[in-house]
């Protein structure tokens, strides 16, 4: 497994999943509330796992800058690398030792070069999942606060009722 499979699977565990599964729990507490059934209490802790998950947001921006920091590391390195294969393509046409070399550091240019490339597909992957988090939050909240409000609202009506019928 490579580095971009890595931030790849971080991805999914620290966005795509969670962001799933309170999906799916944010409808069902609203489904409940909205059928007038309780869920006060479960949309307000689905409220504070939310602020949890904006933390995991920045986190993950974090990530994405850390990220670029070493992919610039590792591309200066291949720099370093090219400069020292051209020197030992020098050296091993008088040192079979030295031709050796060149074709391993030949294989790991190569590898190298493949890796910054799927490192650099995966940190491309961080924005969009971002963004994606950023706007389920924001519409799970609203949903939830609408439930929450229209569940007070309908109580209010229902013990005002209840009130002016004297019961």
């Amino acid at each position: 497994m490579g580095l971009g499979d890595a931030i790849r699977k971080q991805i999914t565990n620290l966005v795509n999943s969670p962001s799933r599964i309170l999906g799916e729990k944010a409808n069902s507490i609203v489904k409940g509330i909205s059928g007038g059934g309780a869920g006060l209490e479960e949309a307000e802790k689905l409220l504070n796992d939310l602020k949890d998950l904006e933390k995991r947001k920045e986190t993950l921006n974090t990530a994405k800058q850390q990220i670029s920091n070493v992919i610039n590391t590792v591309s200066a390195t291949k720099i370093t690398a090219v400069a020292l294969k051209e020197a030992n393509t020098i050296g091993s046409a008088l040192n079979p030792a030295a031709a050796a070399i060149s074709v391993i550091q030949e294989k790991l240019e190569n590898k190298i070069e493949k890796e910054i490339e799927d490192v650099k597909s995966a940190k491309d992957a961080i924005g969009p999942a971002l963004d994606g988090l950023g706007d389920f939050i924001e519409d799970t909240k609203k949903k939830l606060s609408k439930a929450i409000a229209d569940k007070k609202r309908r109580d209010q009506e229902k013990k005002d009722r209840d009130q002016a019928l004297g019961k």
